[in-house]
């Protein structure tokens, strides 16, 4: 039988057992997440595993658009060549000192008809020369009868009387071909008045002198001019 200072001494030891073992624990307990914690990293990785699947999506989606706005861009050119040249109407280019001339048979306002010189890689005339201006002139008369009309590359659309070609150049007033009294601006048949160029075939153009301001929107014939194509010595 133990004396009482032994079973005191048994008692401390057994706690100090007990403290230690429970000490022991606490970092174990410690170490676990609490569930919420473990129920919001599972939803992070989720929502990181579904951010990457749009982002693939994405750039998937914005490839295929850019794939697709291409070829509408392309069909789109291919539309307006179409309308440009139809069959009833002559693709025919002639080659004049190095430059490439298109005299369409049908009428468009002067922007169509710019367009319609631009989707074949030229644009609308500029006439910087008396013999360019003859030259013109004499291919025109060869093709029309009649008073005739074509919309060349000359417009004051951004500031009234300051006539500019389609390549940004100012008009060479020495080197102008304007009717007695053009260009007016005349707003008769419309109040925007009269704000880009066209060269007059017939009656009023026999002389060298056929430039004349028109109001845009009408339909008028036009020429195209370009460049011979890349290692290219005539027109196609």
């Amino acid at each position: 039988m133990m004396s009482r200072p032994q079973e005191e001494d048994e008692k401390i030891h057994v706690m100090e057992n007990q403290q230690e073992g429970e000490a022991a624990e606490k970092p174990k307990r410690k170490s676990k997440l609490p569930p919420q914690t473990v129920v919001l990293l599972v939803l992070c990785a989720l929502l990181a595993a579904a951010l990457f699947v749009i982002y693939r999506l994405s750039v998937k989606t914005n490839q295929s658009v850019l794939i697709l706005t291409k070829e509408n861009e392309a069909l789109k050119e291919e539309l307006l060549e179409r309308k440009c040249f139809p069959p009833t109407d002559t693709k025919s280019w002639e080659e004049h000192e190095g430059k490439c001339y298109h005299f369409s048979t049908y009428g468009s306002t002067w922007q169509d008809s710019r367009r319609c010189c631009r989707v074949v890689g030229g644009d609308l005339l500029k006439i910087h020369s008396r013999e360019k201006q003859e030259f013109v002139m004499r291919k025109l008369r060869e093709k029309t009868s009649g008073l005739e009309t074509f919309w060349i590359g000359l417009t004051d659309s951004l500031t009234e009387g300051r006539w500019l070609w389609v390549d940004g150049s100012p008009l060479n007033e020495s080197l102008s071909f304007w009717i007695n009294k053009e260009p007016n601006d005349d707003k008769y048949w419309h109040p925007d008045g009269e704000d880009c160029g066209q060269l007059i075939v017939g009656e009023k153009g026999q002389s060298r002198k056929t430039w004349n301001d028109d109001y845009c929107n009408f339909l008028r014939k036009y020429v195209c001019e370009k460049s011979p194509g890349f290692n290219q010595s005539s027109c196609v």
